[in-house]
């Protein structure tokens, strides 16, 4: 008989092998298999041992041609090939030299001790076994299997997998009885029977594992160090692989199948760390190997890209527009400088970079003395060395971006120890080879420099508020400005609707809005505003149209962020922040496509965070595609846990934490005085003494408000109010003036009137001027400025108007006051 998934056996014989022929022979021989049927592994190779839920029939054959048809066919199976002597001696070397999946030969022959020559000549004697009768031939075949068996089930216990490993135990047992009993010629073998069974046999034994999944998990969760690459069966990982698929740990996980689960692994879809699955181990232990080679793979320069870098902008698996390098281009190209350090007579470059300014040197001392002359400017550094020289004071300067060695002679140990420093780009020899990979890396770090996104953080404290540092303001100014973002007022001009209704319109603006975003809060003026809000609410809209509440209670979804240096300490260093990417993040369902991209960037030396976030239900996500989802500008996110992976990356994992900026704008609330709304934005960065920033803000305003809009009034009010807290009186009275002069109509209503007009932007409180306050502050103003006339008659303007007696009170005493000094002088 042949196992029918794992091991194929042919009997190949000239007379056996011819149909109706030794059939009593046939039937013993299956009779003695019969109990394998029973067993759930399929399969026996180097490693374990499986066999099929039944035993397919032994093929007998009679000629050599026919057996070679098999072996051919049967290609993914384990064969064991039983002959006689003749046809043996004439096969079995073109078995051996041809086909590896057969692994056993069983020789029936007559002249034992001239066979047993002919296979010590050709090495086979470990591979062959030869008897001069059928019953020693099938008691060892017998024996042989229940062998493997034992073997195969020592393996499931180490997987913990009791069940099967019993069953492998149960029919070893089986079949050992059944060998003792056909073996009437020699004693009982109970060596093996022995190891089976008792109270400390290995069947008990499995009897016994009851905490299989715990230990199992317990021993995975302990490993902090090392990359895991985990083989487990089918029956034991439907309840450990949901408990231990996220440990960062985990590389690959492959699933080892019995017979009987064929049709049950559906389950293993929903989780990406499952890279494979089978009946046979030797396959698996293939995959495995291929994954490790890949890990462990460096490649022998760095592979910066402008894909590479799209990719990490935009991770999805769909083809994206690539990144839009235009204001790369325009970037400062005194930012950076290459510097070549030569200890011989050939000269490097000859090839010239235009536009590029190229320091050369002779002398280390030298060298380092100019770059840290100008700490500020990025370096790339090209080296001709036979790696003699001590550098290591030169390779550790901060402002070295890039190295790039050309060996001065023979590749040597000396070199290839240099090549391996962190910031060694690649070893060269010719010009040519140096000039491309240097230009790449400068394109780059010129890309990257206009699309990575800000890192803003807050830490979580009590009345933080009165106490905020220049980290904390950037990080409000961020998240106010996102909050209002949707409701700012545009040039009438532009539409107001998004045309971009589709999937790739959408990535389309993503590609270039990370650039729209830096240099708008990089020189928040009027001009950029009018360049970049336009462009952000269409990605708003358009991110709107697709986004919907999640209808599970936890989403996880995950990001490789390229971080500077700075932004990757304050994560590492500080356990209790809340954290937002000043971008639209988009987000990658699969952690494995993530994780690779992460170790692609750490092979080219980019410093790399794998953020996790775990998403809330009421976050507000939009699905791109079965893969990508984007969240909008703005998301708030508390850090939970860091943790390094052998791998080198970092994972960061992070929740969302939207309600944390409720509690932030109520204590700004009341400390100004009113609530956020896009026409007191000004106000709230003017209380964190970002005047000048609040400024623009106004002049943006009133440069797309038409000129009889109602709110016009509010924000001469509110840039008079920003200039009070500068300390410039004039100004602020100047502003006041415009307030009372621009449309009177809207100071004089009442506040019922007045909320008939208002937009739903924002509430008839936030919108009204009142007339009282204007004038008020503009007496006091006066006052200040020496102007006690105009003082006094503001006053009393004042006094005309205002209906509550202790405010009459009140300014009644300063007309008496500003009348006392008139008098006086």
């Amino acid at each position: 008989m042949a196992l029918a998934n794992g091991h194929y056996i042919i009997w190949l014989d000239t007379h056996i092998g011819v149909m109706g022929q030794y059939q009593a022979l046939k039937n013993q021989l299956q009779s003695h298999l019969l109990p394998l049927a029973k067993m759930p592994p399929n399969g026996i190779n180097e490693l374990i041992c499986c066999f099929e839920n039944n035993v397919a029939p032994i093929r007998f054959v009679s000629t050599i041609d026919d057996a070679l048809t098999l072996i051919q066919n049967e290609t993914n199976k384990m064969i064991i090939f039983i002959s006689s002597g003749t046809l043996g001696k004439e096969i079995i070397p073109t078995i051996v030299s041809n086909y590896t999946h057969v692994h056993s030969f069983y020789i029936l022959c007559t002249r034992i001790e001239d066979l047993s020559e002919w296979a010590l000549e050709r090495n086979y004697e470990t591979i062959m076994k030869i008897y001069d009768h059928e019953i020693d031939l099938l008691i060892r075949l017998v024996r042989d299997a229940s062998n493997d068996l034992i073997k195969t089930g020592r393996i499931y216990m180490t997987l913990n997998d009791g069940e099967s490993a019993r069953k492998c135990f149960v029919t070893a047992q089986t079949l050992e009885r059944q060998a003792n009993i056909t073996d009437t010629f020699h004693a009982p073998l109970l060596t093996r029977l022995r190891v089976l069974e008792g109270d400390n046999g290995l069947i008990q034994q499995t009897r016994n594992m009851r905490r299989g999944s715990f230990d199992c998990i317990s021993k995975v969760l302990s490993v902090k160090d090392k990359l895991i690459y985990l083989v487990i069966s089918n029956t034991l990982g439907k309840s450990v692989v949901p408990l231990i698929h996220k440990h960062r740990c985990i590389e690959h996980i492959h699933i080892l199948q019995n017979t009987d689960d064929q049709n049950e692994v559906d389950w293993i879809k929903d989780y990406s760390k499952i890279c494979g699955n089978g009946t046979s181990i030797r396959l698996l232990l293939g995959q495995i190997k291929h994954g490790i080679d890949l890990v462990m793979k460096r490649p022998a320069c760095w592979l910066r890209s402008k894909t590479l870098l799209t990719e990490l902008y935009l991770p999805t698996s769909q083809d994206n527009p690539l990144l839009s390098m235009e204001d790369a281009a325009k970037a400062d190209g005194s930012m950076f400088r290459i510097v070549t350090l030569f200890f011989g007579t050939r000269p490097l470059l000859t090839q010239s970079l235009s536009h590029i300014q190229i320091d050369e040197y002779d002398n280390v001392n030298e060298c380092i003395q100019s770059i840290e002359a100008k700490t500020l400017i990025t370096v790339f550094i090209v080296i001709l060395t036979d790696g003699s020289e001590d550098l290591h004071s030169l390779l550790e300067l901060d402002s070295i971006h890039a190295i790039y060695i050309i060996p001065k002679d023979n590749y040597n140990q000396q070199i290839e120890t240099m090549s391996k420093h962190s910031k060694v780009s690649g070893v060269f020899y010719l010009d040519e080879d140096l000039l491309e990979q240097l230009t790449m890396d400068i394109c780059f770090y010129r890309h990257m420099r206009v699309h990575t996104p800000m890192i803003n953080t807050f830490t979580i404290g009590s009345n933080i508020i009165d106490t905020l540092n220049k980290q904390h303001t950037n990080f409000l100014f961020f998240q106010l400005f996102c909050d209002i973002l949707p409701h700012i007022p545009v040039e009438s001009t532009e539409s107001a609707e998004s045309s971009t209704d589709t999937i790739n319109n959408l990535f389309f603006l993503l590609a270039d809005a990370n650039v729209t975003i830096n240099n708008l809060f990089s020189r928040f003026d009027c001009y950029t505003l009018q360049a970049s809000v336009s462009q952000l609410k269409k990605i708003n809209q358009c991110i709107a149209s697709f986004s919907k509440v999640t209808d599970m209670p936890l989403v996880t979804v995950y990001r490789a962020q390229l971080v500077s240096k700075k932004d990757l300490e304050t994560i590492r260093n500080n356990p209790k922040i809340i954290l937002s990417i000043q971008t639209f993040i988009l987000a990658s369902r699969s952690l494995r496509f993530v994780t690779d991209l992460c170790r692609r960037a750490i092979d080219s030396q980019l410093t790399v965070i794998l953020f996790e976030f775990n998403l809330s239900e009421s976050t507000l996500i939009a699905n791109l595609n079965s893969d990508t989802v984007i969240l909008n500008l703005g998301a708030l996110f508390r850090l939970v846990c860091t943790e390094l992976a052998p791998d080198g990356v970092l994972h960061v994992q992070l929740e969302s934490a939207d309600e944390f900026m409720h509690g932030i704008k109520e204590q700004l609330q009341c400390k100004i005085g009113g609530r956020l709304t896009w026409l007191t934005f000004g106000n709230y960065l003017a209380y964190q003494k970002q005047f000048s920033t609040a400024k623009e803000y106004c002049y943006y305003m009133l440069h797309v408000l038409p000129d009889n809009h109602s709110s016009r009034a509010s924000i001469y009010n509110n840039m008079g109010l920003i200039c009070l807290a500068m300390d410039d009186d004039q100004e602020a009275s100047d502003w006041f003036k415009k307030a009372t002069l621009s449309n009177v109509s809207v100071l004089t209503k009442d506040l019922d009137e007045e909320s008939s007009v208002t937009t739903d932007l924002l509430s008839p409180q936030d919108s009204l001027t009142s007339p009282t306050a204007l004038l008020r502050r503009m007496a006091e103003i006066s006052d200040r400025l020496g102007d006690q006339t105009t003082a006094l008659d503001l006053y009393r303007q004042v006094l005309e108007i205002t209906i509550d007696m202790n405010l009459q009170k009140r300014y009644q005493e300063k007309i008496r006051a500003l009348l006392f000094v008139d008098e006086k002088f």
